[in-house]
């Protein structure tokens, strides 16, 4: 009964703590970017698959993105569609362009190039016929930075 449990647990049942079904979505780090033609926001994240079948990662929103100098920027969905080998894991990522107030209101502080922040999101996918859904995530740690043209001084 302890080796089923440890191996994977065979019967069914949930382990205590355990927060996937065969499909965990990890943030990594964001990045606004400030410099760029067009201003941008980037989240990473490692996608792992611990099925010994395929899952396609069809959808991964991001519903809220806050940190320590920036505006609370939402819905950031992925970038594109991907197939996660069996016991693999794979890096996503989500991004889009980011609107004139979120823009505005985004700065980097001077002397801090890492920053502190949580995000909240949900991501679904596909295994043959079963819908896979991880979260919704109400909050989890991810670090980022923002990444703004140098001030001149006048």
């Amino acid at each position: 009964w302890v080796m089923r449990r440890i191996r994977g647990n065979d019967s069914g049942h949930r382990l205590p703590g355990e927060a996937h079904d065969g499909l965990e979505l990890r943030p990594l780090i964001y990045q606004i970017d400030l410099v760029g033609d067009v201003p941008r926001v980037r989240v990473d994240f490692i996608a792992i698959n611990y099925l010994k079948k395929t899952i396609e990662l069809r959808e991964l929103k991001i519903s809220l993105l806050t940190g320590t100098g920036h505006v609370d920027i939402t819905n950031v969905p992925l970038d594109r569609e991907v197939v996660l080998q069996p016991r693999s894991s794979f890096p996503v990522f989500c991004s889009r362009v980011l609107t004139d107030t979120e823009s505005r209101g985004s700065t980097a502080t001077p002397g801090y190039p890492v920053i502190g922040g949580a995000i909240a999101f949900v991501a679904r996918g596909r295994t043959g016929r079963r819908e896979i859904q991880y979260g919704p995530v109400a909050a989890k740690v991810i670090n980022g930075s923002v990444l703004a043209p140098r001030q001149t001084a006048v």
